[in-house]
């Protein structure tokens, strides 16, 4: 007996591939090692996410940056770079 599959395709490729029981769907996007990469292999959703998180991690420290001097204010955003 041979492998149990079948591809579903749309107009523009496949759309869906079934395992025996289990169904696998296409997605317009995939993260990969934390790189989200898009189907036609932009990183612009990857840019995006990025740049989107810094500027909510810096929101955050204005609710806490009266706690901290500015030298340690400035490592604490310096630092994971």
């Amino acid at each position: 007996m041979g492998p149990n599959f079948s591809l579903t395709q749309d107009g523009g490729g496949f759309s869906s591939l079934q395992l025996a029981v289990n169904t696998i769907h296409a997605s317009q996007h995939a993260r990969v090692l934390g790189v989200v990469f898009s189907a036609d292999l932009s990183l612009e959703k990857h840019v995006t996410n990025v740049s989107a998180t810094g500027f909510y991690r810096l929101r955050q420290l204005q609710h806490i940056q009266r706690t901290f001097s500015t030298e340690s204010a400035m490592t604490l955003v310096q630092g994971p770079l």
